[in-house]
C-alpha cells in the first residue's frame, strides 16, 4: 500500500503573490470561476457546488461538471500555474509528468471540500496542487472502501485489500470479521476510519500525491478562513472519459 506525499514550501512568496493577483485579474477579463452543477443530487433536483471551478485541458468528471477549455486557450494565470507545478514536480521527482489538465478551484471564506479521492479510472498516479491565498488544512484518512466509486476494482488485489482491511480495523478499533471466501467478497465491507494526519498548506506551497495514495486514502479541505485558489494538475487518459460516459 505504498504511497508518497511531498509538501514543498517556496523560498520566497513573491511569485505566489503575483500569480494570486493574476488569477483575480484574469477572472475580471473573462468568466473563469463558476459554480459547477453536481452530477447527482440526493433529492433529484439540480444543485451546484459551493466552491467555484474552472477546468483547462482534458475533461475531468468528478462530483460536478466544471467549465472546460482547451489547453491552448488557457488564460495566462493557468498557464503560469501549470508551468510552475510541472517544474516543481520535475525537481522533486526527478522525472517529468506530461500534465494535460488543470483544475482551478476558488474557495470563499468558510468553504471547503469534503472527503474524496482522485482515484477515478484513467487518472494518472501523480496529482500536484499549487495553493494561493488563504491557508488551508488537508486531512487524510483511509477510504471506507479501496477503489470505491469509478475506480477500477480489478486493480485491487485480495492481498492489498486484506492489508488495507487489517489496518482499517486497527484504526477503527474494530475486530476483523470472518469472511467466507466462497460466498462473499471483502470489497462489500465499509468502515468509517478516523483522520490519520493533517497538513497545513500555506500560500505558494505545492503538494504532490503519488503512488497508491488515491487507491487507499481520501482527503478533505477543511473550511478556509479566507479567499483561496488551488490549481491542481493531473494526467488524464482517454479511458477516464469513456468510463464516465459509460456510467451516465
Amino acid at each position: 500500500m505504498k504511497c508518497k506525499l511531498y509538501h514543498l514550501h517556496p523560498e520566497k512568496r513573491a511569485f505566489a503573490d503575483d500569480l494570486f493577483h493574476q488569477y483575480q485579474t484574469d477572472a475580471q477579463v473573462s468568466e473563469l470561476f463558476v459554480r459547477c452543477r453536481l452530477q447527482s443530487s440526493p433529492h433529484g433536483h439540480a444543485q451546484v457546488n459551493r466552491h467555484f471551478a474552472f477546468n483547462v485541458g482534458e475533461t475531468y468528471n468528478y462530483s460536478s461538471i466544471p467549465t472546460t477549455v482547451p489547453l491552448e486557450d488557457s488564460p495566462p494565470c493557468v498557464s503560469v500555474a501549470k508551468n510552475e507545478i510541472s517544474n516543481v514536480v520535475l525537481r522533486t521527482l526527478r522525472c517529468s509528468v506530461e500534465f494535460n489538465q488543470v483544475l482551478s478551484v476558488a474557495y470563499m471564506e468558510g468553504m471547503g471540500m469534503k472527503f474524496h479521492s482522485d482515484g477515478e479510472v484513467g487518472l494518472g498516479d501523480v496529482v500536484a496542487s499549487l495553493s494561493l491565498g488563504s491557508p488551508a488544512r488537508m486531512s487524510f484518512r483511509l477510504r471506507n472502501k479501496p477503489g470505491k466509486g469509478t475506480f477500477d476494482h480489478s486493480a485491487v488485489t485480495r492481498e492489498e485489500y486484506e492489508h488495507w482491511f487489517d489496518h482499517a480495523c486497527r484504526l477503527c478499533r474494530k475486530s476483523k470479521p470472518r469472511v467466507d471466501e466462497e460466498s462473499s467478497t471483502p470489497l462489500q465491507t465499509e468502515l468509517v476510519c478516523p483522520t490519520l494526519f493533517t497538513v497545513d498548506i500555506q500560500h505558494g506551497d505545492v503538494f504532490i500525491m503519488i503512488g497508491n495514495t488515491q487507491r487507499f486514502y481520501e482527503h478533505e479541505i477543511e473550511r478556509v478562513p479566507g479567499f483561496r485558489i488551488a490549481a491542481t494538475c493531473r494526467r488524464i487518459e482517454d479511458v477516464h472519459a469513456h468510463a464516465n460516459r459509460t456510467q451516465s
